[in-house]
Order: structure tokens, then C-alpha cells, then sequence
């Protein structure tokens, strides 16, 4: 990855993790309407949907180490740098954010990986 690149991933989850520590801060009202973006081929939306509602029930550092890993890819040494935290803190958060939201999905987390 280039610095660019690395600078502005970096740049993003300090601001996802700042957002949501300022709960007083006023904030852009959420809508109900989803993105034009097509789901990619053989993936269900609904599932999609409900993925993405138990990761948003995930606290804030659970939340973006799932985000970093799963949707953007990241290994383990680059989602702790972009985080600033060890190697050990994001197995460890990554661990509990899968744990929590098996309990939440009450199912196997096979779905994040066709969410890739």
C-alpha cells in the first residue's frame, strides 16, 4: 500500500473513532434511503442488511477492526498501525467483534467473507 493510500485510511478511522466518542456533537441525520451501489453477483441483500446492522451494534473499536479486516482487507499489522494499537489488540478486538455479532446474527459469520 502506498503512503497515500495508508495516510487516508488512517485519516478515516480517526475520524470514525472520534465521531463516535463526540455523541454531543451534532450529526448528519441517517436516512432510510440505501446507496445506488448493486450488491455484487450471488450475494443477498437482505443479508447484506442485517450483517451490517449487528456491525453497527458493535462498539467503536470492535466496529472499525472488523471494517479494516473484512471489508478493506487489511492484515492484522496494518489494521493496528491505521489504529494505532498492537497486534495483540486487534486479534483480541477482532475476536470479540466476531463473537458478538455470531450472538447477534445467530448464525455462522460465513457472511462476512462473501461481503469481501
Amino acid at each position: 500500500m502506498d503512503g497515500a493510500a495508508r495516510c487516508a485510511d488512517r485519516i478515516l478511522v480517526n475520524a470514525f473513532l472520534d465521531e463516535r466518542r463526540r455523541l454531543w456533537r451534532k450529526r448528519e441525520a441517517t436516512t432510510e434511503r440505501l446507496d445506488d451501489a448493486a450488491p455484487t453477483a450471488g450475494q443477498d441483500p437482505a443479508e447484506r442488511l442485517t450483517v451490517l446492522d449487528a456491525l453497527a451494534k458493535l462498539p467503536r473499536r470492535q466496529h472499525a477492526v472488523v471494517v479494516l479486516r473484512y471489508f478493506r482487507d487489511f492484515d492484522v499489522q496494518t489494521t493496528a498501525e491505521l489504529m494505532g494499537c498492537s497486534e495483540g489488540t486487534v486479534k483480541s478486538q477482532t475476536s470479540r467483534a466476531l463473537a458478538t455479532m455470531r450472538n447477534l446474527l445467530h448464525e455462522p459469520l460465513d457472511t462476512l467473507e462473501s461481503l469481501r
